[in-house]
């Protein structure tokens, strides 16, 4: 199966969840991006579509809708949009903890905080502590030494 990019991902996932027709600008806008970038979009869309029997109906000065003589397609389709997004989300997790990983062992015995991490990575103190709980399990597997006392 070919693959789509996030911004094409994101198109249907907007067009999904409509009965109605939706303009080219109204989508663009959404977006943020413009009317030619949605065109180009849907034209390559619209063969990658073909494989889950999904359509891109088009009407003049209406704009586009997406439909499939079996809901079940669209539901399908969906599933496997939201299941993708999760997908990359986990892979930019896992990226960054590699780098949170690597950073508290080049600068050991140093010590951090949650905070200093927190404003660093762009994230929440909350997601910095899921993040070291999960390198605390890649530690256990090489039975490296850790100690909460090194972060704060």
């Amino acid at each position: 199966m070919q693959m789509i990019t996030s911004r094409q991902n994101r198109l249907l996932r907007f067009l999904l969840p409509r009965r109605e027709y939706t303009t080219i600008v109204t989508i663009a806008g959404y977006l943020n991006v413009s009317e030619k970038t949605i065109q180009r979009d849907l034209r390559l869309l619209e063969q990658w579509l073909g494989q889950w029997r999904i359509n891109v109906e088009k009407r003049a000065g209406a704009g586009v809708m997406l439909s499939a003589e079996n809901i079940a397609d669209l539901l399908h389709l969906d599933h496997l949009l939201v299941a993708e997004c999760e997908e990359i989300d986990g892979v930019m997790n896992n990226a960054r903890r590699v780098k949170i990983a690597s950073q508290l062992l080049s600068e050991t015995p140093n010590e951090t905080s949650i905070s200093k991490l927190s404003e660093r990575y762009f994230i929440s103190g909350a997601s910095i502590v899921n993040d070291l709980r999960v390198i605390e399990s890649w530690l256990a597997i090489f039975s490296l030494p850790n100690s909460r006392w090194g972060y704060r």
